[in-house]
């Protein structure tokens, strides 16, 4: 099946299901500082696409083996990393990117997404405790 075409790969799907957890490592990535190490995000997909040098270099799970991902052609790139803008260094060095290209000074805050992220779970968890009945939801339940 044709895709869009923005890059220049060849997909071919399987018939069994991948998930790894990865780390990675940015090699090639248009506006991203190159070099950022201990990226994570994990794998989750039906096929494969074969690159020779990749965006990324990644390890999958607690294998020692490293191999390339993503494909770019211009500004458009693709990776199979999930969550990879949940990495801080990234989003900025990304956004820092951008904003050098367009002529604005580049940012020094790096936001933890993380920590921001529980933070707020943290408190819609407290809002739920103090106004859900657990007990009359247990009765219903049960």
């Amino acid at each position: 099946v044709k895709g869009l075409c923005f890059l220049d790969t060849e997909t071919v799907l399987d018939t069994e299901k991948s998930t790894f957890q990865v780390m990675a490592e940015g090699v090639d990535i248009p506006l991203i500082d190159q070099g950022l190490k201990g990226l994570r995000g994990y794998e989750i997909h039906v096929g494969r696409t074969p690159v020779t040098s990749g965006l990324f270099r990644i390890r999958r799970g607690g294998e020692g083996q490293v191999i390339p991902d993503g494909a770019s052609n211009g500004d458009v790139w693709g990776t199979y990393i999930h969550g990879i803008f949940d990495n801080d260094s990234l989003r900025r060095s990304l956004i820092n990117g951008l904003r050098i290209r367009k002529g604005f000074e580049p940012l020094e805050t790096v936001i933890d997404y993380s920590a921001l992220r529980d933070k707020a779970l943290d408190r819609w968890a407290d809002v739920l405790r103090e106004n859900v009945d657990m007990e009359f939801i247990k009765r219903l339940v049960s």
